[in-house]
């Protein structure tokens, strides 16, 4: 498979690290949102941009304003990656507008089949677990 983004890896790293870290399930069933022991795309979309969301929102007003989003993403074409994200053009992007976004993007299905080890489309918390494994396997 060809990875078109240099991206991807981390972001199914981050996925992966945040599906199978916990001791518990309870980081897993948070993505497993339907309870069949499996997280599908959709579901891999909501739990990662939710996780980011959460990470860029500082005043946890449910709301990623300008001023928290430059922080992280300093430069123009970020500025312009904010613009792209504010799809009522409000100055600050909800979770709502945030996963729209995510659902039109290439970026969630590479990261899937990049932890995907058996290719049924679905991630379950072994393959998670591989992934973490083989990633960390691979760091000198």
């Amino acid at each position: 498979m060809k990875i078109r983004f240099s991206h991807v890896p981390l972001l199914a790293l981050a996925c992966a690290g945040l599906l199978a870290s916990c001791k518990s399930q309870a980081t897993f069933d948070k993505a497993d949102t339907n309870k069949d022991g499996k997280v599908n795309l959709p579901e891999l979309q909501k739990f990662a941009v939710s996780r980011l969301f959460v990470w860029f929102d500082a005043d946890k007003d449910g709301f990623v304003s300008l001023q928290e989003w430059l922080p992280a993403q300093p430069t123009a074409k970020d500025r312009q990656k904010f613009k792209e994200r504010d799809l009522n053009s409000d100055g600050r992007v909800s979770l709502e507008e945030a996963l729209t976004v995510a659902k039109g993007r290439d970026s969630y299905v590479e990261m899937l089949e990049i932890i995907d080890a058996n290719g049924d489309g679905v991630i379950d918390r072994t393959e998670a677990d591989i992934y973490l494994k083989r990633y960390r396997s691979n760091k000198p």
